[in-house]
């Protein structure tokens, strides 16, 4: 899952990405898609909301903390 979010973060990457909202929110929905689609339906890994809200939260400040644009 780690690599499916990596290439996700990868696809979304935009020089300005931190500072475009509409770009940030186009990864949030992207990572979304994949742990629902992915994550919850095709594999059966129910996950509460709260904790893919907290989860996605973690990602987006990693992203940002290690992939300057």
């Amino acid at each position: 899952m780690a690599l499916a979010v990596m290439e996700i973060i990868h696809a979304h990457l935009v020089v300005g990405i931190w500072s475009n909202e509409g770009a940030q929110n186009a990864l949030r929905k992207a990572m979304d898609d994949f742990f629902f689609d992915v994550v919850r339906d095709q594999k059966g890994i129910a996950v509460p909301e709260e904790v893919l809200d907290q989860l996605q939260r973690t990602i987006m400040d990693l992203a940002c903390a290690r992939f300057v644009r």
